[in-house]
């Protein structure tokens, strides 16, 4: 995939994770070890919000568009 091209899916990504009113520090995109490729997206959940509201983390979705994402 073109960096370009995964600098719109970051975009998108983080419109969709903003749209479900989750409250967050960071959302980014981890490359690959080359610097070539995403390896997967990720969530920095604010923390207090993170353990009083339990259903935060549900509302993430595992994959974006082929690629994994993991919350912190």
């Amino acid at each position: 995939v073109h960096e370009n091209m995964e600098d719109k899916l970051l975009d998108q990504f983080v419109k969709k994770i903003r749209s479900l009113k989750i409250p967050t520090y960071a959302i980014g995109r981890i490359k690959t070890a080359d610097g070539k490729g995403t390896k997967f997206f990720e969530v920095i959940i604010k923390r207090p919000e993170r353990y009083n509201q339990k259903d935060l983390i549900k509302k993430i979705p595992k994959t974006y568009q082929g690629y994994k994402v993991k919350v912190l």
